[in-house]
């Protein structure tokens, strides 16, 4: 027969109780004795967070850096804050004047060039490309350039000619020249005083550029019609340049008087009288 079943007696189970209440009571004496070493390792202070850094014993507590400062914004120059800059362009006959410059002046000839007249023609047109940059090639924004125009009759063949580098440029630009332009601006200059009866080309010249057609604009003129040689034109191409670009105060702000008698005095020594002229107001 099986063994009768017994019961655990209420002995055993009172020992089994006091067993796990023990081991409880143990564990617990465990996690505050673990507890009171992290306070003493501290010294007193509170247990870190996660990814917080204690401070070095003896040193002060970190405070925050202050918020980081953007610098300022960088302002772009005004035009009379840099070096201004002498330039030239082919212009079309519908392109006047060029208001974004600061300045203009024309290369004008009386006339078109004809067989007896189209090599000095060439020979001047060739000293102006090789003495003057266009627009584009400069740093400066066009309101700090004194643009020099040589006309031609088609605004795509202005276009086309500025951004040509190769020999054949002087060519057609000399074939294409835009007569009606260069005499309008004669004319405005005539109708203040004579221009002679010289070959050109001369260079008048308006400050501010948008002066050009005004009554009583005061108007620079450089007669180049003494100029017989590549040399004498890329002397007086060199000379306009520099006046330009070393002397802004002619022009950058309107025409300078008391400045320009000096200049005009200076062409006047070393390329004859009357070869510089300003016509004031």
């Amino acid at each position: 027969m099986p063994a009768p079943h017994r019961h655990p007696s209420t002995r055993s189970r009172h020992k089994a109780g006091i067993r796990r209440i023990g081991g409880a009571m143990l564990i617990l004496v465990f996690l505050v004795l673990g507890s009171g070493w992290l306070l003493l390792r501290n010294d007193g202070a509170p247990p870190e967070s996660p990814g917080q850094m204690a401070e070095p014993p003896g040193h002060p507590p970190a405070t925050a850096a202050p918020p980081a400062t953007l610098p300022p914004t960088p302002v772009p120059p005004s035009a009379s804050a840099v070096a201004p800059r002498a330039s030239r362009s082919f212009f079309g006959p519908h392109s006047y004047p060029p208001e974004a410059f600061a300045a203009y002046g024309i290369v004008a000839f009386p006339a078109r060039a004809v067989s007896a007249t189209r090599e000095r023609y060439v020979m001047a047109c060739e000293a102006y490309v090789a003495t003057l940059p266009t627009p584009g090639e400069l740093t400066v924004a066009r309101a700090a350039q004194m643009v020099t125009v040589w006309p031609v009759d088609e605004e795509a063949v202005a276009a086309e000619l500025t951004g040509r580098r190769d020999d054949g440029v002087c060519g057609e630009a000399v074939d294409r020249y835009h007569l009606p332009t260069a005499l309008e601006a004669m004319n405005q200059a005539a109708e203040r005083r004579d221009l002679g009866n010289g070959e050109g080309p001369f260079l008048l010249a308006w400050s501010p550029a948008r002066a050009k057609g005004q009554p009583d604009a005061p108007i620079l003129v450089a007669d180049l019609s003494t100029a017989n040689s590549q040399a004498d034109f890329m002397d007086r191409f060199r000379r306009w340049r520099s006046d330009i670009e070393s002397k802004p105060e002619l022009w950058r702000d309107g025409w300078s008087v008391e400045s320009l008698r000096l200049v005009v005095r200076a062409w006047a020594d070393r390329y004859g009288p009357a070869v510089l002229r300003f016509w004031e107001s």
